[in-house]
């Protein structure tokens, strides 16, 4: 599913003036002002962090932006995005619409050999995106496109979570092209050993979502404007003391939260 699907009906997003320092950085990246050869950014983080909400929402930044993206959006629980199987011809359809004049091309790829979706990652991915890509170099030079692959650790097995990664890498070396991509996921063993893969130093940038992004101040934002809401459109909302929540109970939750957002947005949530 991508960003906009009706599978992902309202998909997580960055609650308003939160997760600013990543995005900022992130939108560097994706822009060329980090490093132009780093063609491969991962965002990673432990579960509940927020990475799907802050790929959601710079998927949208892009797109508002007028940058052209696809992207696809794990999910364990949906047996229609929890495995490696519809990633390619996902993506697929959204280069179609961004770039119309590819359409006929691929088709007619998939017309010759119907069976394509059945052969290997990498074949589907090299025959049905880089090849068709390549073209566009001539006579549209300055074109760019950003991947967006989130939740990367929900796709079923670790050696497909794996070869995801390879794959991708090892295109991106061999066929140079303005393509970069965006991983999201946790910080799973087999997710850090193929990120940690020797070929992958010299175009990988990572964001991992630790205490440098100062999780703690965007929760502060998140659960203030939340419970202004709460005293604002509660039907028990006249029953509530003025000064409720107490600033100590917030710094509690907070506290309580360890810098994830889930643990936050279930406390507003229930």
């Amino acid at each position: 599913a991508f960003h906009n699907s009706k599978e992902r009906f309202n998909p997580p997003r960055c609650h308003e003036r939160t997760r600013e320092a990543v995005l900022e950085e992130l939108f560097d990246w994706i822009v060329g002002n980090i490093s132009p050869d780093k063609w491969i950014a991962w965002l990673n983080g432990a579960a509940g962090a927020g990475k799907s909400a802050i790929c959601q929402t710079i998927a949208e930044i892009c797109i508002q932006r007028g940058m052209k993206v696809a992207s696809f959006f794990f999910f364990r629980t949906d047996n229609t995005r929890n495995k490696i199987d519809p990633l390619v011809a996902t993506l697929v359809y959204q280069i179609i619409q961004l770039f119309p004049g590819m359409r006929d091309y691929i088709l007619e790829i998939i017309e010759l050999n119907p069976l394509i979706f059945d052969q290997s990652f990498e074949t589907q991915l090299d025959v049905l995106i880089i090849q068709p890509l390549r073209p566009l170099q001539l006579f549209c030079p300055n074109w760019q496109l950003l991947l967006i692959i989130d939740g990367l650790d929900e796709c079923s097995g670790d050696a497909a979570q794996m070869n995801i990664i390879s794959v991708i890498s090892k295109i991106l070396l061999t066929k140079p092209l303005p393509l970069i991509v965006l991983f999201g996921s946790r910080c799973e063993t087999q997710l850090q050993m193929a990120f940690n893969a020797q070929n992958m130093a010299e175009v990988l940038t990572q964001f991992p979502l630790d205490d440098h992004y100062e999780p703690d101040a965007d929760i502060l934002h998140f659960l203030t404007d939340s419970f202004d809401n709460i005293k604002q459109t509660h039907p028990f909302r006249n029953r509530l003391m003025h000064d409720w929540p107490s600033p100590d109970h917030i710094q509690e939750i907070i506290q309580k939260s360890s810098g994830q957002f889930i643990y936050a947005s279930v406390v507003i949530e229930f």
